[in-house]
């Protein structure tokens, strides 16, 4: 606590930050010294121990705050959430005002404006399962973990799930893959790879599918970036939405989903077998 009421920068938690708001000998200084609040990871707020106590700290601070997470899937519903408690806080401030606040409470997105259809991220994120550890093995790391080797995860402990693992033809058909189901470059092309692999006895498929090969959708390019990694995604992902939506295709959908998921079932039949 050193400093908290003459430092320019603070840098806490979330539950200290609240700890302090709700010290009364020292709201009055923090209250009056807090001009901007950022808030990190604010996805937390959906956990079932520290949830509420992210609520409480949006709902007692008084200043304009940024709420930054990069794993939000349903943005518009959080962002109506986060609103309707500002308008809590502002009915609050007005009554104990008499009317007479300048703060602006209306809660921004960002980009703002329309609804957000893509949902984006720096960094791509690689899907896994974890399979718990035997006992053995559980107790290599209770016994000291300076001593911690690869054979202390064990063999198998971490699995690459790809995301078709975890949709179904029904639900591509309707509404395609969630918007924060993204794919890594090499999911990309292990669904390209399936999809070519049981096209094999469609020739007209495997027509339609011959500007899809990596080889050929990169072709001139001296570099892939993001963008053009993502946009072959896009072209995947819209394909194989079309195969649940077409009669005649979903057979080759129920195909492409159905190896995915299979490997995702093979890792889970480990766990029982422990």
């Amino acid at each position: 606590w050193e400093n908290v009421e003459t430092c320019q920068i603070l840098i806490t938690a979330p539950e200290y930050l609240q700890t302090l708001l709700t010290n009364t000998k020292l709201y009055a200084s923090i209250s009056k010294r807090l001009q901007y609040l950022i808030v990190d990871e604010v996805h937390c707020i959906d956990e079932l121990e520290n949830g509420a106590l992210w609520e409480r700290m949006l709902m007692l601070t008084r200043c304009p705050f940024l709420a930054l997470s990069a794993t939000i899937g349903n943005i518009n519903e959080f962002h109506g959430w986060l609103q309707r408690c500002q308008d809590v806080v502002k009915q609050h401030d007005e009554e104990e005002h008499k009317g007479k606040v300048k703060r602006n409470y209306t809660v921004h997105k960002v980009p703002d404006g329309e609804e957000v259809k893509e949902i984006t991220r720096w960094s791509d994120l690689q899907k896994y399962i974890y399979i718990p550890q035997p006992p053995e093995e559980r107790a290599l790391w209770q016994e000291c973990r300076p001593k911690i080797s690869k054979q202390a995860f064990g063999e198998d402990t971490f699995h690459t799930i790809h995301p078709c693992a975890c949709v179904t033809p029904a639900g591509l058909a309707t509404t395609g893959f969630p918007g924060d189901l993204g794919f890594v470059p090499r999911e990309s092309t292990a669904l390209y790879g399936c999809m070519n692999n049981v096209s094999e006895a469609d020739p007209a498929l495997r027509k339609r599918l011959q500007g899809m090969e990596p080889d050929v959708y990169f072709k001139g390019l001296s570099h892939i970036n993001q963008r053009k990694a993502r946009d072959y995604e896009k072209l995947l992902k819209g394909e194989i939405q079309a195969w649940a939506q077409e009669p005649a295709m979903q057979k080759y959908c129920d195909q492409v989903l159905g190896k995915h998921r299979s490997q995702f079932l093979a890792a889970l039949q480990k766990v029982q077998e422990r």
